[in-house]
């Protein structure tokens, strides 16, 4: 297997895996993913998990209809033919190894999952919890989002922060001064560097942007943003945007404008949220089952916080829906 030239790390907008836009989903890839918890993933049995996979319809194409194919041999040489041009990509092999690698990209980044090429595949207590109805979406994402960091083994990135908990700040900061985050103003929150609050206030309150054009030309002249305007202003947004709010954090308000705002029926919780801090040690940013375990430490106390809220949680009504399927 050839292996590539690691490149030098830069400061890159946030993003997550685009090819998965409803963070939903992960709940069902997950689910199908299951059995297969503890076999190692080479090629082989990859290649059982991919057509198991493309079997229970997680996975689909225009080019495999599984009805018209009579055996399992004639499935998988099916599934092989289909993905044989994608790359290599984050470890796995090109074809229909690295197919699986892009649906277990976020996952991972967030900690539902250890899924590295030739190693074992392990669930973590929560991504178990959730596929077991122990616990709902909503609970898992935001205490896997209070988790995070930028960098990590899974992105080549020079910023060194957890991008949830920036927002999560900007908007209470907000909230204090009865204001919200616009859309555009979110674009560039993506650019931050550092994660740092107060910087950011300080750019949306001297710099406006009355479209997502004019947010698209300050994050090429400031953060010198190579992507084209659709990946800036939309694909990388409406990811991390779904993730925000299948999580709890933010309501989306419409008022001739589309903007952000803190979840008003969860503060109190997220402010407890906000109390448990991670550091995360070199190690733990690069090698990925040391960045998984410390992504699954304080279990305990983080499910008693949310048994703790459990009563009076409530999903905010419409935008709940309207955050997934817009």
């Amino acid at each position: 297997m050839k292996v590539g030239i690691k490149r030098k790390s830069t400061y890159k907008q946030m993003a997550l895996e685009t090819a998965v836009r409803n963070p939903e989903r992960y709940i069902n890839i997950l689910s199908a993913l299951k059995e297969f918890e503890g076999i190692i993933l080479n090629d082989e049995n990859l290649l059982k998990i991919v057509t198991h996979l493309y079997k229970s319809e997680v996975f689909t194409s225009d080019k495999i209809n599984i009805s018209n194919l009579t055996s399992e041999n004639e499935i998988r040489k099916k599934v092989i033919e289909v993905n044989e041009t994608r790359r290599a990509d984050g470890g796995f092999p090109s074809g229909y190894q690295s197919r699986f690698w892009t649906y277990m990209r976020t996952p991972s980044e967030l900690g539902f999952i250890f899924a590295q090429y030739g190693k074992e595949l392990i669930f973590s207590e929560i991504a178990t919890k959730l596929i077991n109805g122990e616990i709902d979406e909503q609970e898992a994402f935001s205490i896997q989002a209070i988790r995070f960091n930028r960098k990590s083994p899974y992105r080549n990135v020079s910023n060194d922060f957890n991008f949830f908990r920036f927002i999560i700040e900007v908007l209470l900061k907000l909230k204090d001064e009865g204001r919200s985050l616009s859309y555009e103003q979110f674009i560039i929150a993506m650019f931050s560097n550092n994660g740092d609050v107060e910087e950011f206030l300080s750019i949306i309150k001297h710099t406006k942007f009355k479209d997502v054009k004019a947010a698209y030309n300050y994050a090429v002249s400031n953060f010198q943003a190579t992507t084209k305007i659709q990946t800036v202003t939309r694909d990388y947004p409406d990811v991390v945007r779904r993730v925000f709010i299948i999580s709890g954090f933010i309501s989306i308000r419409y008022s001739g404008h589309k903007t952000i705002q803190i979840n008003e029926n969860k503060l109190k919780f997220i402010k407890e949220l906000l109390q448990f801090e991670f550091k995360f040690s070199e190690k733990e940013k690069i090698d990925p089952l040391s960045y998984f375990n410390k992504l699954n430490s304080n279990n305990e106390k983080l499910l008693e916080l949310i048994i703790k809220h459990r009563a009076s949680d409530k999903i905010d009504g419409n935008e709940y829906v309207n955050k997934i399927f817009e």
